[in-house]
C-alpha cells in the first residue's frame, strides 16, 4: 500500500444537514478506506440550525422543530444508529388537529362520517370533493403547484378550508406557488397508481389494518412489529439529538467549529479550494459541501457561476416567529383536547397556527401549566416578524385568548425569530436544481449542495439529502485519491 495524502473535506453549515453529511461521509471513508479529514464550519455560536431546545423553569421548550415524522424513515434511522432508539418518545396518539372556523376550533375530519358532518365544508363543497373518486387521473408527470393538484382533484373549498391553512402553517407557503414534486410527490404517486387520491388513501388504510390484524394473529410472536409511532422526539428535546451527533462526530475525528463564517470560496490553481473566513483566516479543502440556505450558497458561488447562483436565488425564503406562552391551566376557559389549531386567513388573526405543547408532550411542563406555541409570519404577513416583542407578543396573545378563552397574563413568554425561515420551492424546482448541480460540477468541481433549500425541508428530508450527498462526496474522493487508499484512524 502506498502512502496517500489525507483529503480535506469542508462542510459549510452546522445544522442537521451539515452534521449528518459529516457523519455519513466519515462512515463511508471508514468503509471504503479513504483517508478523509472532515471539518464543519458554522457561522453561528451553536450547532443545530433551527433546532433550538431550551429550559425555562421546569419546562422544556423548542423554538424550532419539536419532533419528526417516521413515515419518512431517515431521521429515525439516524437516531437508531446513534444509539437513541430506546430514548425516542411518541406523542399521545389521541390528540386531534383542528381548523379555526368562525372563531371555534373544528376537528379535521379523518373518517367518512366526520367528513359528512364537518362544518368546514359546505354541502356543495363536500359533493365536489366526493367527485374525486371518479375523476380521471392526470397523465402528465410534470410538476404542478399543490394548489393546482388539490383544486383539480377536490375543488376550491378543500384547498381553502383544509389544505391551504394546514400547509401554510407548516411550510409558510402560498400553495398556488408550492412545488408538489418536492414535498408532496406521494400524492402524485397515489393518483398515478390508483387513479384517485381517495382510492389510494383507502388502499393504504386497508393495508395498515390487514398488517395490524396479522400482527394480532400470531405472526407478531415470530416477527414482532417494529413500526415506529407516527412522530417522535427525545426526552431532552431535539437538542439531545444534535448533542449526540456532535459527540459521535468528535469521536470519529471530525473538526467542528462555530463562529466560523465563510465569506468566499476561491479555487486553487492546482485543484481544490481555499475558503476565506473572517479575520483573514483561510481553510484549505479538496471538496466543499455547502449546507446553508440557498441564497447563502448563491452568494458563495456567484463569482464563479452566475447562472447557478441565479437559480438558487429563485428559492425564496419567508420569515416566521415562534411565540411560546406558559399559562396556569385554570386560565384556559375553553377546554381543548387537541394538539393544535391551524388558522385560515379569513379568520383575520395574526397567527398562522398554534400548538398545545402540554397536550402533545405533557411531561415537558408542570401539570398545572399549559404551554402554547404560536406561529406568526409566513407568506401571509412576513413583515410582522420584524416587529419588536412589545408588538409581537400581544398580537399572538390576543389570537390565542379568543381561541382558548385565556384569562389573565402568561407566567412567561419567549419569542424565536427565524429570518430566514422556510424555503419556498417553486414549480419546476427539482428540474432547475438538477441543471444547477450539473453546471456546478463543471464550473466548481467537487462543490456539493445539500440542505432544506434543495429537496425537502423536514428533518427526515434533510437527513436523507445528507446521506445522498455523503455518498456523492465519497465517490468523488475515490477519483481524487490515488489508486491505493487507507483508512484514517
Amino acid at each position: 500500500m502506498g502512502d496517500q495524502s489525507t483529503e480535506q473535506v469542508v462542510i459549510v453549515g452546522g445544522g442537521i444537514s451539515g452534521l449528518s453529511t459529516a457523519y455519513y461521509l466519515l462512515q463511508h471513508a471508514q468503509k471504503s478506506g479513504c483517508r478523509v479529514h472532515c471539518t464543519v464550519l458554522e457561522a453561528a455560536a451553536t450547532f443545530g440550525g433551527k433546532i433550538k431546545t431550551e429550559r425555562v423553569g421546569n419546562s422544556l421548550i423548542e423554538g424550532g422543530p419539536e419532533s419528526f415524522v417516521t413515515r419518512k424513515p431517515w431521521a429515525y434511522e439516524l437516531c437508531r444508529e446513534l444509539g437513541l432508539a430506546d430514548r425516542l418518545l411518541a406523542a399521545d396518539d389521541t390528540g386531534r388537529n383542528y381548523v379555526l372556523h368562525h372563531g371555534t376550533p373544528e376537528p379535521v375530519p379523518t373518517r367518512p362520517q366526520g367528513f359528512l358532518k364537518t362544518p368546514l365544508l359546505s354541502w356543495p363543497g363536500k359533493l365536489r370533493a366526493a367527485r374525486e373518486w371518479w375523476l380521471p387521473a392526470r397523465t402528465s408527470t410534470e410538476d404542478e403547484s399543490l394548489g393546482n393538484l388539490v383544486r383539480r382533484r377536490f375543488g376550491d373549498e378543500v384547498l381553502e378550508n383544509l389544505v391551504g391553512p394546514a400547509v401554510g402553517s407548516i411550510y409558510l407557503s402560498d400553495v398556488d406557488h408550492l412545488s408538489t414534486l418536492v414535498s408532496f410527490d406521494r400524492f402524485l404517486k397515489l393518483e398515478q397508481t390508483h387513479g384517485s387520491l381517495l382510492k389510494g388513501m383507502l388502499a393504504m388504510q386497508k393495508a395498515a389494518r390487514q398488517a395490524k390484524k396479522a400482527t394480532g394473529k400470531g405472526e407478531a410472536v415470530a416477527a414482532p412489529s417494529t413500526k415506529p409511532p407516527p412522530f417522535v422526539t427525545l426526552p431532552n428535546g431535539l437538542g439531545e439529538w444534535v448533542e449526540t451527533l456532535i459527540q459521535r462526530l468528535r469521536e470519529m475525528g471530525c473538526q467542528l467549529r462555530t463562529q466560523a463564517d465563510v465569506t468566499q470560496i476561491e479555487p486553487r490553481p492546482a485543484g481544490g479550494y481555499q475558503l476565506h473566513l473572517g479575520h483573514a483566516e483561510t481553510v484549505q479543502a479538496d471538496v466543499v459541501v455547502l449546507a446553508v440556505p440557498a441564497f447563502a450558497m448563491a452568494h458563495l458561488i456567484a463569482a464563479h457561476d452566475a447562472a447557478s447562483a441565479d437559480q438558487l436565488r429563485a428559492v425564496r425564503y419567508v420569515s416566521v416567529a415562534t411565540v411560546i406562552f406558559a399559562f396556569p391551566r385554570d386560565a384556559v376557559t375553553k377546554p381543548f383536547d387537541g394538539f393544535g389549531v391551524v388558522v385560515p386567513e379569513r379568520e383575520g388573526l395574526a397567527v398562522l397556527a398554534c400548538e398545545v405543547m402540554s397536550n402533545k408532550w405533557p411531561a415537558r411542563s408542570p401539570q398545572d401549566m399549559v404551554l402554547l406555541r404560536a406561529f406568526l409570519g409566513g407568506h401571509r404577513n412576513e413583515g410582522i416578524v420584524a416587529q419588536p416583542n412589545e408588538v409581537l407578543i400581544p398580537q399572538a396573545q390576543h389570537a390565542l385568548t379568543g381561541i382558548f378563552g385565556l384569562q389573565g397574563q402568561p407566567i412567561w413568554s419567549r419569542v424565536y425569530r427565524w429570518q430566514p425561515g422556510n424555503p419556498q420551492y417553486p414549480v419546476g424546482h427539482l428540474a432547475a436544481l438538477a441543471q444547477t448541480e450539473a453546471r456546478l460540477q463543471r464550473t466548481l468541481p467537487h462543490v456539493f449542495l445539500t440542505g432544506a433549500g434543495m429537496r425537502g425541508l423536514g428533518l427526515p428530508d434533510c437527513v436523507r439529502q445528507a446521506r445522498d450527498t455523503a455518498a456523492q462526496v465519497s465517490a468523488a474522493l475515490l477519483h481524487i485519491n490515488k489508486p491505493v487508499l487507507e483508512v484514517q484512524t
